[in-house]
C-alpha cells in the first residue's frame, strides 16, 4: 500500500513530519485492516513462483485527512470489485523445469473468482458530537 497526496509540501502552517505521520497512519490501517485479512493463496498459480500481486496505490487530490479513510476504504473495495484478470495457464517446462504462462485470450475473470468480496473488509470512523 502506499499513500500519498498532491498536496503534500504545499501547504503552510502544517508541519511537514505532521503530513508525513498521516501518511504512514493512514497506509497502516489499510495494510492491516484491508489488505492483510484478504486471503491471497487463491491469486497464486505456483505458491512462491507465480502469482498475481496486489498493490494498493492512494493518491488523494486534496491534503489528505485521517477522516478520509473511510472514503478511502470504500474507494479500494470498489476498485477491487470491479478488477479483471486475464485467465492464464502454466505449464512446466519438462525440460528445463521453468514455467511458463500463457494469457487466454478473451477469457476474463473478476477478482470475485479469487476472493470471497464479502470477506474484504471497510473501515468505518465512529465519532461523538
Amino acid at each position: 500500500v502506499t499513500v500519498d497526496s498532491s498536496q503534500r509540501g504545499m501547504v503552510s502552517g502544517v508541519d511537514k513530519k505532521e503530513l508525513d505521520e498521516i501518511h504512514e497512519d493512514m497506509k497502516y490501517l489499510l495494510e492491516e485492516f484491508m489488505i492483510k485479512p484478504i486471503d491471497k493463496k487463491p491469486l497464486c498459480h505456483v505458491p512462491g513462483k507465480i502469482c498475481w500481486i496486489l498493490n494498493v496505490d492512494v493518491f488523494c487530490l486534496t491534503l489528505l485527512k485521517p477522516v478520509f479513510i473511510d472514503k478511502i476504504s470504500l474507494g479500494i473495495r470498489s476498485a477491487l470489485t470491479n478488477l479483471e484478470i486475464p485467465e492464464v495457464s502454466v505449464a512446466q517446462n519438462q525440460i528445463t523445469l521453468e514455467y511458463e504462462l500463457d494469457i487466454i485470450e478473451d477469457r476474463i475473470k473478476t477478482i470475485g473468482d479469487f476472493i470471497d468480496m464479502n470477506k474484504v473488509p471497510i473501515i468505518v470512523t465512529i465519532g461523538e458530537v
